[in-house]
C-alpha cells in the first residue's frame, strides 16, 4: 500500500533507507532536510504489513524523483498515476528500479555510473 508521507513517518523512512545508508545516503540527507508541511518535497513509501519497502521522495525544486525500493518492489501503478500528475525532470536510483520508471517515461534516457542510475528527460 502506498501512503503520503507525514512528519509522523519519518524515522520509519530512515530507519528503511539506512539499512543500506551508504548507496541511499542522497536519499537520506534530502529526506534529513526535507519538511513535510512544505510543498517543495512529496514522499510517499510502500508499506507492506506495517513495514517501510519503498521510499518515493520527489524535491519538487530540482524536479527529480528518488526511489529506493527493496528488489522487486517498486510499485509501477503508482509511478503511472503519479507521472500522471507530476513529470521530474530526472528519476534517480537503483537501475533497476529507475528502469521500471522507463518503461513509463519512455521520451527519457537512462544513464549508468557506479551502480546508479539516472533517467533523464530531453535527451532522447
Amino acid at each position: 500500500m502506498i501512503i503520503q508521507c507525514r512528519e509522523k513517518d519519518r524515522e520509519m523512512l530512515l530507519a528503511f533507507l539506512e539499512e543500506d545508508a551508504e548507496y541511499n545516503a542522497p536519499v537520506i540527507r534530502e529526506l534529513e532536510s526535507c519538511s513535510f508541511d512544505e510543498k517543495q518535497h512529496l514522499v510517499y513509501a510502500e508499506v507492506e504489513k506495517e513495514e517501510c519497502v519503498g521510499v518515493y521522495l520527489c524535491s519538487c525544486g530540482s524536479r527529480n524523483l528518488m526511489i529506493s525500493c527493496r528488489e522487486h518492489c517498486v510499485n509501477v501503478d503508482f509511478l503511472e498515476q503519479f507521472f500522471g500528475m507530476y513529470l521530474p525532470d530526472t528519476v534517480t536510483g537503483k537501475p533497476d528500479d529507475v528502469r521500471v520508471a522507463g518503461w513509463l517515461l519512455t521520451d527519457y534516457e537512462m544513464t549508468v555510473s557506479d551502480g546508479r542510475a539516472v533517467l533523464s528527460a530531453g535527451k532522447a
